[in-house]
């Protein structure tokens, strides 16, 4: 933990994404408020990344790609945001280092086609804890990855957008938490390829973010629960393993029995009498 306070790039991303986040609750009001915080938040990363020096020029190009699929797609069927978060996926995955084996790369861009549309069912249902449960996902990705560079950055601009947005009552709207469920991918790809597992654990660090037409009938409780569980076996179980064939044996039954457990709690709403 004393790596990460002491990093350039979580200080940074850390003041950054505080200052932008203040400076919404204090000057934007409704909805330009909220989409304040989103941008806090991607706004913090991107500081944070380009202090420690890993910030790749093209990142800027997915991010904006990313953010215009988001915004223009929201709100619209699942498969048409995939479709408009196709050019962005595309670009993001080409950031890995040379020899990032195409297993990895296709896994983060399913990841991220599937993650960010899903992500904005659970933004529409428990709009409050939306980026607060995207900053726990963060800290379960620096938590599994080998090279935590990049994922400093992205802790540090997660957690002061989680709690300014609980505090305030608004949750980042429009692109922002798409764009971070991306970024958290991305992360996961570059900084855990080092141990191959890593990158498996890491893309199940998303937990209920990837699992949203799932959650629209649990419980917070249930939802925040279910999200705990899957990020830290996610990390420190299937993340930590060396094989990616072996995190994914962990990993993909962690994911099979979360959806489980939410659909029940579904099933188990709908049975109650209005």
């Amino acid at each position: 933990m004393s790596a990460l306070i002491e990093s350039s790039g979580f200080l940074v991303a850390l003041l950054t994404a505080s200052a932008v986040s203040l400076l919404a609750v204090v000057l934007a009001r409704g909805r330009l408020r909220s989409a304040a915080l989103g941008l806090a938040a991607v706004v913090g990363a991107v500081a944070g990344l380009a202090a420690e020096g890993v910030l790749p020029g093209a990142l800027i190009l997915a991010v904006l790609l990313l953010a215009a699929a988001a915004l223009a797609a929201r709100g619209h069927p699942f498969a048409v945001s995939a479709a408009a978060l196709l050019p962005g996926s595309v670009v993001l995955v080409t950031l890995a280092a040379s020899g990032t084996p195409g297993w990895a790369r296709a896994l983060v861009f399913v990841a991220v086609l599937v993650a960010s549309p899903a992500g904005e069912t659970v933004d529409n249902r428990f709009a409050l804890l939306t980026f607060a449960l995207i900053a726990f996902s963060s800290l379960g990705v620096y938590g599994t990855v080998p090279d935590t560079e990049q994922a400093r950055s992205v802790v540090g601009a997660f957690l002061p957008v989680a709690a300014v947005a609980f505090v305030s009552h608004r949750s980042p709207e429009g692109a922002g938490p798409s764009v971070s469920v991306a970024l958290l991918a991305w992360v996961g790809l570059v900084g855990g390829i080092g141990r191959p597992g890593s990158v498996v654990g890491a893309i199940g660090c998303l937990g209920v973010l990837a699992l949203g037409p799932l959650t629209r009938r649990s419980s917070p409780l249930r939802l925040i629960a279910v999200h705990v569980v899957v990020v830290v076996l996610a990390s420190r179980v299937a993340g930590l393993r060396q094989s990616a064939w072996a995190a994914m044996a962990i990993a993909l039954p962690v994911i099979v029995i979360a959806a489980l457990v939410l659909l029940a709690g579904e099933r188990g709403r709908m049975r109650d009498p209005p």
